[in-house]
C-alpha cells in the first residue's frame, strides 16, 4: 500500500532576480507554467496528497498556497478545466501578483526571505507528521505512522547564494534530518 505524499514548494520570488533570468532564458511566466503543470502532477497522483507553496519575496516570506487551507475563492465554473486545478493555479498565480504588485518599485531591493520560507515549510511538514496533542494522551503505539503523509521540500530558487544565509540554511537541513 503506498501512502500519501506530501509537497512543500518554496519558490524564491525575488523580481530583479526574476528580470534577469528573463533576459538570458526563463521568463517567470513560463516557470509558473511549468511550475503549475508539475503541481497539477503531484495532487493528481493520489487523491490523499497535500500540497503547500511558500513564497520567499525580498524582506518577506508567506504561504501562497496549503492544501490543508485553500482559499475561498468563488471560480466560475468552466467546462474545460478540472476544479482542484483551477483552484491550485489560480491561488497560487493571484497570491504572487499581488505581492509583486505590493512591493513596487524599492530603490534597493532586500535579500529573498528564502529562509524564512523554508524553516516554514518545515514548521509545516512537523505539524503535519506528528501526532496532534490530542491523540498524544492515548497510547503512542496505537498510531498507525502510515496515516501520515510521506513529507518532501522542493527549493525553486533563482538567486545566486548569499554567504549569509548559509548557516540559517544549513540548521534548516539539520532541523529536516531530525524530523526523518
Amino acid at each position: 500500500m503506498h501512502h500519501s505524499s506530501h509537497l512543500s514548494v518554496v519558490l524564491d520570488l525575488s523580481p530583479t532576480q526574476w528580470h534577469l533570468s528573463a533576459q538570458h532564458s526563463l521568463p517567470l511566466s513560463t516557470f509558473l507554467a511549468q511550475l503549475l503543470a508539475f503541481l497539477n502532477a503531484h495532487v493528481a497522483a493520489k487523491h490523499e496528497n497535500s500540497l503547500a507553496v511558500y513564497g520567499a519575496f525580498p524582506a518577506k516570506s508567506l504561504c501562497l498556497y496549503s492544501s490543508s487551507d485553500p482559499a475561498p475563492q468563488s471560480q466560475p465554473i468552466d467546462a474545460n478545466s478540472y476544479p482542484p486545478f483551477k483552484l491550485v493555479d489560480s491561488t497560487i498565480v493571484t497570491r504572487i501578483m499581488q505581492e509583486l504588485d505590493d512591493l513596487g518599485e524599492p530603490s534597493e531591493e532586500a535579500p529573498s526571505s528564502l529562509v524564512g520560507a523554508l524553516t516554514k515549510a518545515l514548521c509545516y511538514v512537523n505539524r503535519i507528521t506528528l501526532p496532534s496533542s490530542s491523540t498524544s494522551n492515548k497510547r503512542t503505539d496505537a498510531i498507525d505512522p502510515a496515516i501520515f503523509p510521506d513529507p518532501r521540500i522542493l527549493v525553486l530558487s533563482v538567486s545566486p547564494d548569499l554567504s549569509t544565509s548559509y548557516i540559517p540554511i544549513m540548521n534548516a537541513i539539520f532541523s529536516a534530518q531530525k524530523l526523518a
